[in-house]
C-alpha cells in the first residue's frame, strides 16, 4: 500500500481507484480496481476512455535511446524521405509533419535535432506492450491503431472516469515508459476530440473529459471541422462550402438529412458528436476495410524482376498483418507509379484481383500480386514506388466459390494455415529468418531500401541488445 499512500501525500484525494503495488500478493500486479462509488455525481452510460500515445514513434526512440530525452527528435519515412514523427521540441522548431527531409536538413543541423529512420519492428513491439498493459487492467480494450486504444465502461461517473484516466496515464508511463494522453466521452468521436484537447493544453495534465455538456459545447465550438474524426479533406471542403466550419455546427445538423446528401458515415459522426454511441465496438476487426503496404524505392527501377521482388515482399508484409488481425482477404490490389515531377515519362496504374476463396496464405497473396503487377507493368518507365493492398476482409474464410475456378480442398487449406502459423512464430523469434522464395533477397538488398539512421532492435531479440562491459 506504500504506493497508494505516497500518491495521497502528493495531493491525490478521494481516489475511487487504487493501484495494487507489485508487492501486494493477494491480487495480480498490474490491476486497477474500483474501491468506492461516488453517489453524488450522475453516472453516464457507454463511457469511452481513449488512451493515445504521445508522439509515438519519437517516444519509442527515446525509450531505447534515453540520452535523447531532452533533445529534439524526428523520425523519417521509408528510405528517409519525409518526416513522419516529431517530438514536442522538434514541433516547437517549426518542423512540419510530412515535409521532405532535405528541405529541413539545415534547420535540423543548426538545432542539433536527432534523426532516426523508421524502425517499425520496434514500434510494433512497444505497441503490443502498451496494448497488453491496457488489457491487464480492463477486459474491454478496443485497439484502434498502433498507438491508441479505447477502454469501454457501461456505467461511470465523470469523477471516476477522470481518476481512472490519471491512473492509466501513470500506469503506462511507469510500466512501459511511454507518455499518453487520455480523452473521455460517451462516444469514440468525442473521446478523440477530448484526447486531442488533453495533448494541446498543459492545464489538463494530459487527461480531459467531455462527459459534461458545458465542456462538450465549449470544446466543439473551438474545434475546426477538419479536426473531427471521420471528416476527410474532400468532405471538409463540401461542408465548408455550406458554412459548416466547426464541430459544434456539424453537431447541430440533422443526421438523416446529411445521410441523404452525403453519407451514412457523416450521419454517424453527427450522432457521435451528440454523445450517441454510433460506431461499432467490434475491436476494429470488421470495421477494418483494407490492409496496405507501400514503399518508395531507394533508386528508380525499370526492370520488372526487381519490382516483382519488391512487390512480393510488400505482399508478404500485408499477409503477416492480415494474420495478426486474424482476418482473411478476398481481393489483392497492386499499384505502380513513376515520379510525378521531373522530365521522365509519367505513368501510374493499379489493378484489383479477386481471389477464388478468402485466404491468409502468403503464397496465394504473392501469386495474385505478381499476376496483377504483370498486367499493369509497362516497359520504358522508371518506377518510383509500388504497393499492395488487401481488401474484402472478413473474420472467416467462408465464401461462395466460383464454379469455374480452382478451389483447394479443406485439408490443403489447413496445411497452408499451419505453415503460415509456423512461419510467423519463427519470424517472431528471429526476424526475417523465414520467407517465401519469391521474396528473394529483398530485405538485404540496398537498392530497395537503405535507412541510414535506424536504431537497434533492443526490445525484440537478443542480438539487438546493447553490450555491457
Amino acid at each position: 500500500m506504500a504506493y497508494f499512500w505516497s500518491n495521497l501525500k502528493n495531493g491525490l484525494r478521494n481516489l475511487p481507484f487504487i493501484f495494487i503495488h507489485y508487492m501486494q500478493k493477494k491480487l495480480p500486479a498490474d490491476k486497477i480496481i474500483f474501491m468506492t462509488e461516488d453517489t453524488d455525481n450522475p453516472k453516464y452510460e457507454h463511457v469511452y476512455v481513449l488512451v493515445d500515445c504521445n508522439n509515438f514513434f519519437a517516444s519509442c526512440e527515446r525509450l531505447v535511446n534515453p540520452e535523447y530525452r531532452n533533445v529534439p527528435i524526428v523520425v523519417l519515412s521509408n528510405n528517409d524521405g519525409c518526416i513522419v514523427a516529431r517530438s514536442n521540441e522538434a514541433k516547437a522548431l517549426g518542423i512540419k509533419m510530412g515535409i521532405p527531409y532535405f528541405q529541413v536538413q539545415d534547420l535540423i543541423k543548426k538545432n542539433h535535432v536527432k534523426v532516426f529512420s523508421s524502425n517499425f519492428d520496434l514500434y510494433l513491439d512497444i505497441s503490443s506492450r502498451v496494448m497488453r498493459a491496457l488489457a491487464s487492467i480492463s477486459p474491454n480494450v478496443i485497439p484502434y491503431s498502433v498507438d491508441e486504444a479505447f477502454i469501454k465502461f457501461d456505467s461511470l461517473t465523470e469523477e471516476q472516469a477522470l481518476d481512472f484516466g490519471f491512473q492509466v496515464k501513470r500506469f503506462i508511463k511507469s510500466n512501459i515508459g511511454i507518455s499518453v494522453g487520455v480523452g473521455i466521452a460517451q462516444s469514440k468521436t468525442l473521446a478523440k476530440i477530448a484526447s486531442h484537447h488533453a495533448k494541446k493544453h498543459a492545464d489538463t495534465a494530459g487527461v480531459y473529459s467531455l462527459l459534461n455538456l458545458f465542456n462538450r459545447d465549449k470544446i466543439l465550438r473551438n474545434t475546426p471541422i477538419s479536426d473531427v474524426w471521420g471528416v476527410g479533406r474532400r468532405m471538409n471542403a463540401h461542408l465548408t462550402e455550406n458554412r459548416i466550419t466547426t464541430a459544434y455546427e456539424l453537431a447541430q445538423c440533422d443526421p438523416e438529412i446529411m445521410r441523404r446528401h452525403y453519407s451514412i458515415v457523416l450521419a454517424r459522426t453527427i450522432m457521435e458528436l451528440n454523445a450517441q454511441d454510433a460506431i461499432s465496438d467490434d475491436n476494429s476487426r470488421e470495421n477494418q476495410q483494407q490492409i496496405m503496404y507501400s514503399r518508395t524505392f531507394k533508386d528508380k527501377l525499370s526492370d520488372i524482376k526487381d519490382i516483382e521482388e519488391a512487390v512480393a515482399n510488400y505482399a508478404a508484409q500485408t499477409a503477416q498483418q492480415l494474420r495478426s488481425h486474424q482476418l482473411y482477404c478476398s481481393t489483392v490490389s497492386v499499384f505502380l507509379r513513376t515520379p510525378s515531377h521531373g522530365s521522365l515519362p509519367k505513368y501510374e496504374n493499379s489493378i484489383c484481383l479477386k481471389l477464388s476463396i478468402p485466404t491468409i496464405d502468403t503464397r496465394d497473396i504473392i501469386k495474385a500480386a505478381s499476376e496483377g503487377l504483370h498486367q499493369i507493368f509497362k516497359k520504358g518507365y522508371h518506377y518510383m514506388s509500388a504497393g499492395v493492398c488487401l481488401g474484402g476482409l472478413t473474420a472467416n474464410k467462408i465464401a461462395q466459390s466460383d464454379l469455374f475456378s480452382y478451389t483447394p480442398d479443406d485439408e490443403t487449406i489447413e496445411r497452408g494455415e499451419k505453415l503460415m502459423e509456423a512461419m510467423d512464430n519463427l519470424n517472431t523469434i528471429h526476424p526475417q529468418s523465414i520467407s517465401v522464395s519469391a521474396q528473394g533477397h529483398f530485405a538485404r538488398d540496398k537498392k530497395f531500401t537503405d535507412p541510414k539512421h535506424r536504431s537497434q532492435f533492443y526490445t525484440i531479440y537478443v542480438n539487438g541488445s546493447p553490450i555491457a562491459y
